[in-house]
């Protein structure tokens, strides 16, 4: 004590200073155990129902984009918000679904519509326009004939004449027969696909046994090997166009190809309208009308291939 003889002692037992941090050791490596133990937990609970739903999920979109529309009408599990997600995800699915059974059935009905539509003015062509400039070709003739020996500068002008209305009547035919090809009526796809080729001066090639096919499909394989043909003529500057078509089994298979310029087809065939390419649109909607498989192989400068499948039966 200050000013003082006195001091004060105080006396501790070391266990008790030492028995908290003792305590604390024996303590650390169950609170150690507890946290691990807690974030292996946490991480099995996001995986098992957070990440793997989600990447199930992200799998299952993926194939209703690629037209499985019933992908997502399975439940994949995970917490409630990755379920509601599913099944919105699945209506959604359905009422694409939906849009696209109607939109198939309008371009069915246009597509009729319009092959209706070229039949009657292929008919009327053939029927009227062609028998009218018949008509007018022997009238023409009977007319030279009058002017042979009296006016021969008469005569040679009815004879060009002539030659303008016989290949009238050719252009006609040929336009009559682009609108409504009558011999794949009468005589059949073989022939009326060998007939095109000639047409417009190109190879053509049949393997395998041939068979009966529907109408229907039989007119959605001219249309697209007619189609692919004009555009090889017309867009892709090719000098030379094969078309080959191939009776394997039950399957009928197409194929059109060029040495044209070629071009990069776009990664889908939904992207053809956006790209410019209306045509191959089109053979693509007539292929997907029949349930063909339509391809499209081109490389810039390497030609273009068109690839068309179809069930026979």
């Amino acid at each position: 004590m200050p000013n003082t003889r006195w001091s004060l002692l105080i006396r501790e037992s070391w266990h008790s200073l030492t028995d908290p941090l003792i305590r604390i050791e024996q303590v650390t490596p169950f609170i150690l155990f507890t946290a691990t133990a807690t974030s292996l937990l946490t991480l099995f609970f996001g995986l098992r129902f957070v990440a793997q739903p989600l990447r199930e999920l992200g799998l299952r979109a993926n194939q209703i984009g690629q037209g499985e529309f019933d992908a997502a009408s399975h439940a994949i599990g995970g917490v409630k918000e990755i379920e509601d997600l599913r099944v919105t995800l699945n209506d959604m699915a359905k009422q694409l679904q939906s849009y696209q059974a109607a939109l198939h059935d309008y371009l069915r009905v246009v597509t009729q519509t319009q092959e209706e539509e070229r039949a009657r003015l292929g008919r009327e062509l053939h029927d009227e326009t062609v028998q009218t400039l018949i008509a007018l070709s022997h009238k023409a003739q009977m007319v030279q004939r009058n002017f042979e020996r009296s006016s021969p500068q008469t005569s040679q002008h009815i004879t060009e004449l002539r030659q303008m209305i016989d290949h009238g009547i050719d252009e006609v035919r040929r336009f009559s027969r682009a609108l409504h090809p009558h011999y794949l009526e009468e005589l059949g796809l073989v022939t009326s696909l060998e007939t095109l080729a000639h047409e417009i001066g190109a190879q053509f090639e049949i393997s395998g046994q041939p068979a009966q096919i529907k109408a229907e499909k039989e007119l959605a394989l001219y249309r697209i090997a007619q189609e692919a043909a004009n555009n090889a003529r017309r867009h892709a500057q090719a000098k030379n166009i094969r078309i080959e078509f191939e009776f394997d089994g039950s399957q009928a298979t197409l194929r059109v190809c060029d040495d044209g310029i070629g071009f990069v087809p776009p990664a889908q065939l939904n992207d053809l309208t956006r790209t410019g390419h209306f045509g191959l649109m089109g053979m693509r909607e007539r292929a997907q009308l029949v349930n063909g498989r339509l391809k499209v192989i081109s490389t810039p400068g390497s030609g273009t291939t068109v690839v068309f499948m179809v069930a026979i039966t």
